[in-house]
């Protein structure tokens, strides 16, 4: 049966594995298993959660190139307006009737994960997706909602070595700026 790994939650997730492949890697590597889901996932699948530090090395994720997730990618290559999971669903639906929301969900989460695309999570309201994975600043609206790409050069001379934030060690940071856009800004005047 075949298995692939994805990045959730800071741990790799090995899915489709049977409860006998899981069995058996419990008893080969106790140490990089650190929690088997007790449920059977659809088609009788479990899933195996293993410690991020013991495959760190294998941030590349296998997946199928299916024609929804090229769809969904062509969706996001060609937009800047930074759509939430639903707008991606509506845009996908417009070019196939056929495709369903969970299969965006999960297309759109697969991609985030793997680093395809980036996932905004606001402060507030539903999360975005952009297809410029490359570092840059964000504005989001505070009435609308709506996020665009703000442009400012981005530091990336911010020595995080030295910033000590109650013991926690920073690897990197984002930065929202928030606000009103253009058009709630004339409503408001």
């Amino acid at each position: 049966m075949e298995t692939k790994k994805i990045k959730q939650n800071g741990n790799i997730v090995e899915a489709g594995a049977s409860r006998q492949q899981t069995q058996g890697n419990l008893a080969k590597n106790d140490k990089s298993i650190q929690n088997i889901a007790k449920d059977k996932q659809p088609n009788n699948k479990v899933v195996n959660v293993i410690n991020a530090q013991d495959v760190d090395k294998t941030k590349e994720i296998k997946t199928r190139n299916t024609p929804q997730r090229k769809l969904i990618r062509s969706l996001l290559q060609d937009n800047f307006t930074h759509p939430t999971a639903d707008e991606v669903y509506e845009l996908a639906r417009q070019k196939n009737a056929k495709i369903s929301r969970g299969t965006v969900y999960r297309n759109l989460n697969l991609m985030a994960e793997s680093g395809e695309i980036e996932r905004l999570q606001a402060p507030f309201g539903a999360d975005h997706y952009d297809f410029q994975t490359k570092n840059h600043y964000h504005f989001l609206c505070r009435k609308c909602y709506r996020v665009l790409d703000a442009p400012l050069p981005y530091a990336d001379e911010i020595n995080l070595n030295n910033i000590n934030v109650n013991g926690c060690k920073c690897d990197g940071y984002k930065l929202i700026l928030l606000g009103l856009c253009p058009n709630c800004n004339k409503e408001t005047e």
